[in-house]
């Protein structure tokens, strides 16, 4: 046993005790931490040491090494929450974490007096009693959060025990002011929310559960707070309990009416009796859901009123009334408030604000989060009342599309009407805002404003470009590009846009400049834009280059890299100046990541700066393809993207992988060469590989495959690189990842076509990892295994049929093998699968007949039937390939997109009036997202079939996968042995007359595809001919010995 005052004076002393492996140490620093005689650094020290522990050593195995021992396990468990229930706050939170680990390991098995303790604290008439027992039960709870139906059984027993006590205790506290009160209340509210987050138990489900919780939830958030003294400081108050108690009770009634109360979508969960959900949802709908709107509209009606509410607030009300406008019970219930939603709620949140405008001038680059990329703020009140304009007027076009414009309208019109000086830029910034957030519906073939927009921005949006108020040109900006779709009718003014654009490029203030920066994309499908942007495209990118030093922003290097891909030609000759700025601002955002050694998790900054780093890395990787042409532009770009790889390979950052894997694809194919700095690079990739990236062979086999293609003759040369090639092969078809496993099979295939006659001492192992597969069929799992298993030993038989078949005769497993083959070659459906079980059998075919062991000499007929029909489905899948082809190359337009709507179909109510509702418009919406739901639950039901179809997904064709066999016609091959070989017209004529007749149609495709092939040759020989002539004559012989090709 561990001593209290050796313990103590250690933790004292230097705060790191040397008692960590003695059984009874633990619980001994329990009691220190909840002494009141313990110093309180003391306590703190000890209590942060003592969570790491359990966190880090509770419930695992022996194997695992340093188990906590039995008494402290014993006595932990006895005391862990008496000690909850005493500590101190800051102490609580860090028992409070050791709780959760200690109950996913034990509860309910091992754990089970546990329940009965945490209902006996929360039926004591003490209040810190209560408390402690609120916080072990929050911690119960939270073990099931997440947890599927299956997994969830306890928690029944749990609600049931507890939930009627919890509802016993919350009630009171409504009625009361403090803030101890309403520590309590937010915690059982918080409670009921994990609870209900994934599935509703059924305990929760009944009428009288529902009905007093549903009122517990309605009367917080009624709760009148003007009594209680808040602080003068808004963060602070933004931060203060009652609100934070009324922010859980807004999140489980929206969690009630989305997830579990609407009709529209799936049972959560997981759970699969979608009659006992759609029951549920309503009943929800029709007995629950009216009341609850109509408590949201009176909290609606204070806020616009001038009652202070948080930014939480008023977020979660706005996200309620999402929701609701896409059922009929609840839309009924609403829409008579819309004026007020619209004009007095959502419309001033819109506006720029006093907290905008401070953010602006103090912090720009924060601003640019916020407003300019707001998935930063999904919390927001103003992206979320952003959202339920757009919802409003979605879902609900007929009944409030004219009436909300008409509102823009007249903001725009008496804002206009007033003396420059009088007017408020804050309530056009407003109003223009409104218009951007609806353009997918203005631009819409149901809107009958489509036609004006263009004069519209003529008029409200181009003279704001010009205006003297930063945030007007910021806001001009943001309504170009999202009427980015827009046609214009005079090409004058798309061109006077453009040049605003360019003029906000240089703009003294950061978020207009970032704005004009993301406007760019939209006018790259004009073509005159295109034109008239050539001259200016080093420039944008200098612009685009300098913004993404002074703000990390994934969204900037997309527009850099679509840039590089529209102006490759004009960028060219600035290629290497404009990726060594890349590769600087790379290394300089990264670093400010990953130098930092002391911070071992990243927080949101270093995400952002993942990000950029991260589409900084795109555009170098289009840079290098824009040079593809020009070899010793293409020999300094490697050189100049190399120290980037080198970084993200050096410093395993995992996050780049994909990104850096491109770049070194990129830069090999398009030099068709591999530098000694790239052979450098290799060397990084192996010892990535060993060290945590096997897990990523899928992005790093294109560029291995690549070192193989294009380095053959040095691997060839270098043992070491063939070892680890092989290494990297071997480790990856051992994978538990069957993807994994397809591409260690893929980098094998892609060594034997690519280093023949320098493998020969590797197919013994290669034929030794395949036979071990086909002697387990549990581990060929999916076909697509199963077929990449099989060619291994095709590309064996294809690179040496002397030692594959040894191979198989050694381990007895000739027979087996093309019976197993031959059972499954319907599964070899691509050109490059078909071509090589052709090419094998026709390498056996014209083997000498000595080599061929006994039994395949004797069904040497089977081994034709299967070359014939291999033959037979061959010419199809050419043709879908070559589909595939046209697809990417963009030859089969999709039709044009057809609106639900029918055209002009908005302009049958011209009722600008948003209380006017005409009936057609109210039935519930079944949009888009319920859809997409629905397919979420379907995948999770089904998880395990969407695996395998992921897998076999393995099977389609690759257009972009170049291979050796390409350039392998396997009609010339069969032709080859038939012609060629003494003994192939013997066997052809002992053949079924039917087999022999499909033998014959193999041979004649064959002559009409040699004689397609000579032609070809001939066209081309008579072009080089006719062409060298010509230069000839025109005096340019020095030309055709130098250079031309």
């Amino acid at each position: 046993m561990a001593n209290v005052g050796a313990a103590y004076s250690l933790f004292a002393a230097s705060f790191s005790p040397d008692l960590t492996n003695v059984d009874g140490f633990l619980s001994t620093l329990l009691q220190i931490i909840v002494s009141p005689e313990s110093d309180a650094t003391v306590r703190q020290a000890a209590a942060i040491y003592f969570k790491n522990q359990i966190n880090g050593r509770w419930g695992r195995d022996a194997s695992e090494g340093q188990l906590i021992g039995p008494h402290d396990t014993i006595v932990v468990k006895q005391n862990m929450l008496q000690s909850i229930v005493h500590a101190p706050h800051i102490i609580r939170l860090q028992l409070s974490t050791c709780l959760a680990s200690m109950l996913g390991v034990d509860y309910p098995e091992k754990w089970p007096e546990y329940l009965p303790n945490v209902d006996t604290l929360l039926r004591s008439n003490v209040r810190e009693t209560i408390l402690g027992g609120l916080i072990c039960l929050q911690e119960l709870v939270k073990v099931y959060q997440w947890k599927t139906i299956e997994k969830r059984g306890p928690l029944s027993k749990i609600i049931k025990t507890t939930f009627p006590t919890l509802l016993a205790i919350a009630n009171p506290l409504v009625a009361q002011d403090t803030t101890e009160a309403a520590e309590m209340l937010k915690i059982i509210l918080k409670i009921y929310s994990m609870a209900i987050q994934h599935a509703l138990p059924k305990p929760l489900q009944e009428v009288t559960s529902l009905v007093q919780w549903a009122t517990l939830f309605v009367n917080t958030i009624k709760k009148d707070l003007s009594t209680i003294q808040m602080p003068a400081d808004v963060e602070v108050r933004e931060k203060h309990a009652w609100w934070k108690a009324k922010k859980w009770a807004y999140q489980c009634l929206y969690r009630l009416l989305s997830k579990h109360g609407n009709p529209n979508t799936p049972a959560p969960g997981g759970d699969k009796n979608e009659k006992a959900h759609a029951a549920f949802a309503k009943m929800f709908m029709e007995n629950f859901a009216p009341e609850i709107v109509r408590a949201y509209l009176q909290q609606l009606q204070l806020c616009i009123s001038g009652v202070w509410m948080t930014n939480r607030a008023k977020q979660l009300i706005a996200l309620f009334f999402c929701e609701c406008v896409k059922h009929k019970t609840t839309w009924q219930l609403m829409k008579g408030s819309l004026e007020p939603l619209v004009i007095s709620f959502i419309f001033p949140l819109l506006c720029f604000s006093d907290e905008d405008k401070e953010t602006w001038e103090n912090d720009p680059v924060e601003y640019i989060h916020k407003k300019v990329d707001p998935m930063e703020e999904f919390r927001s009140p103003v992206v979320t009342a952003e959202h339920l304009l757009f919802t409003i007027v979605k879902d609900r076009f007929k009944q409030t599309f004219l009436p909300v414009m008409a509102f823009v309208n007249n903001i725009l019109v008496q804002y206009n009407a007033q003396p420059p000086n009088a007017r408020d830029p804050r309530m056009k910034d407003g109003a223009l805002s409104m218009v951007a957030r609806l353009a997918d519906q203005i631009l819409s073939k149901k809107s009958s404003l489509r036609g004006q927009m263009e004069e519209f921005l003529v008029r409200e949006v181009y003279p704001e470009f010009r205006s003297p108020v930063p945030f007007m040109r910021s806001r001009a900006c943001d309504v170009i590009r999202v009427f980015s779709d827009l046609e214009f009718q005079n090409e004058e003014n798309l061109h006077t846009a453009f040049q605003h654009i360019l003029n906000c490029l240089q703009d003294t203030e950061l978020p207009v400049r970032v704005e004009a920066a993301l406007c760019l994309n939209s006018f790259f499908r004009h073509d005159s834009i295109q034109e008239a942007m050539k001259p200016h495209a080093q420039n944008i990118m200098q612009v685009l280059l300098n913004l993404t030093n002074e703000i990390d922003m994934d969204t900037l290097t997309e527009v850099m890299e679509q840039l590089v891909q529209e102006f490759a030609t004009e960028l060219t000759p600035f290629a290497v100046q404009l990726t060594t700025q890349l590769r600087d601002t790379f290394l300089r955002i990264i670093g400010e990541v990953y130098n930092n050694a002391d911070e071992p998790e990243m927080d949101e900054s270093d995400v952002d700066k993942t990000m950029a780093a991260m589409g900084v890395l795109k555009t170098m990787s289009s840079l290098v393809l824009a040079v593809e042409s020009s070899p010793e532009i293409m020999n300094e770009l490697e050189l100049t993207c190399i120290p980037v790889v080198q970084y993200v390979l050096e410093k395993n950052v995992i996050d780049l992988y994909e990104e850096a894997f491109e770049i070194i694809d990129t830069c090999t194919f398009c030099s068709k060469r591999i530098s000694p700095a790239m052979w450098n690079v290799f060397g990084l990739i192996y010892k990535a590989f060993k060290e945590d990236a096997c897990d990523h062979i899928e992005e790093m086999l294109p560029s291995l495959e690549n070192f193989l293609c294009y380095g053959s003759l040095v691997i060839a040369e270098t043992p070491q690189y063939l070892t680890m090639m092989y290494d990297i092969a071997e480790t990856s078809v051992h994978s538990e990842s069957p993807s994994d496993r397809i591409r260690g099979c893929q980098l094998i295939e892609s060594m034997m076509l690519n280093l023949r006659g320098v493998l020969d001492q590797y197919i013994p192992k290669f034929m030794g990892i395949a036979i071990q597969f086909l002697r387990n069929p549990e581990e060929l799992d999916s076909m697509a295994l199963r077929v990449h298993i099989v060619e291994i030993v095709l590309n064996c038989t294809y690179y040496n049929l002397q030692i594959t078949l040894q191979c198989l005769e050694r381990e007895n497993y000739t027979v087996n093998f093309f019976t197993f083959w031959f059972a499954h070659l319907d599964d070899f459906m691509r050109v490059q699968d078909k071509k090589l079980c052709i090419l094998a059998l026709c390498t056996i075919l014209q083997a000498d007949p000595n080599l061929i062991p006994g039994p395949l000499q004797t069904s040497v007929s089977q081994l034709v039937y299967g070359i014939v029909k291999v033959f037979e489905s061959y010419p199809e899948a050419l043709k879908r390939r070559k589909d595939l082809e046209r697809q990417y190359e963009g030859d089969d337009d999709d039709d044009e997109e057809i609106d639900d709507e029918e055209e002009g179909e908005g302009t049958g109510n011209t009722s600008t009036d948003l209380s006017s509702h005409p009936e057609a418009d109210d039935d519930d919406v079944h949009n888009e997202d319920d859809e997409y739901l629905e397919y979420l639950a379907a995948q999770a039901r089904g998880y395990r079939d969407g695996d395998e179809d992921s897998i076999e997904d393995e099977m389609e064709e690759d257009v972009y996968y170049f291979s050796p066999l390409d350039t392998v016609d396997p009609y010339t091959q069969f032709h080859s042995w038939v012609t060629t070989s003494p003994n192939a017209m013997q066997l052809l004529s002992s053949l079924p007359g039917d087999l022999q007749a499909k033998v014959q149609k193999i041979l004649h495709t064959a002559q009409e595809e040699m004689q397609k092939r000579a032609n070809e040759e001939a066209a081309k020989a008579q072009a080089e001919q006719a062409a060298r002539q010509q230069l000839q004559q025109g005096g340019g012989g020095g030309v055709a010995n130098g250079h031309a090709r």
